[in-house]
């Protein structure tokens, strides 16, 4: 029994094949304020993502799905060093967005996540 479920096996494929082509792809996927003109640029020692682009990444991560009506899904779900499942919705950007109450600025503390 495999602990990879087969959509993730295919991007470890896909990704095995052709590294840039699959954040090619997985770009396509998100809005951008402009399109980057090369998804991955090695040259070693260092190494850059998504060439020429600009996004907003609070725009991506709650923005774009407020406004496309899904302001009551889960906008961020994880588990703390506590071990406590903490889970932050979309509704919360109306108030973030509310000049009127003092507490938009401090509402969604960020927490500290694991980068895959």
């Amino acid at each position: 029994m495999s602990l990879v479920s087969p959509t993730v096996r295919r991007w470890i494929d896909d990704g095995l094949r052709d590294p840039e082509g699959l954040w090619e792809r997985a770009a396509r996927e998100l809005p951008w304020f402009r399109p980057c003109s090369r998804a991955f640029v090695w040259d070693p020692p260092t190494f850059r993502w998504f060439v020429g682009a600009e996004t907003n990444l609070a725009y991506n991560a709650v923005d774009r799905h407020v406004l496309a009506g899904q302001s009551g899904r889960a906008a961020l779900a994880y588990i703390n060093e506590r071990g406590e499942r903490r889970v932050h919705m979309n509704n919360a950007w109306a108030v973030v967005n509310d000049p009127d109450r003092e507490e938009r600025i401090a509402l969604l503390p960020l927490p500290r996540l694991p980068m895959f």
